[in-house]
């Protein structure tokens, strides 16, 4: 039989793997490239980047 211990750290180091991944994914999904015109000025920025979130 196998080591508890051996099988906690296992668990625990997957569980990190696939948290860490996660938030990755997340992470890459809040950064959408926003285009605009020449004459976007900078109060018309903040409302569409604050717009998503």
């Amino acid at each position: 039989m196998m080591d508890k211990t051996f099988l906690h750290r296992q668990l625990l180091k997957n569980l990190i793997n696939v948290l860490y991944t996660y938030f990755q994914e997340k992470k890459r999904e809040n950064l959408k490239k926003i285009s605009v015109t020449q004459n976007t000025d900078f109060i018309d920025l903040l409302v569409i980047a604050t717009k998503d979130t």
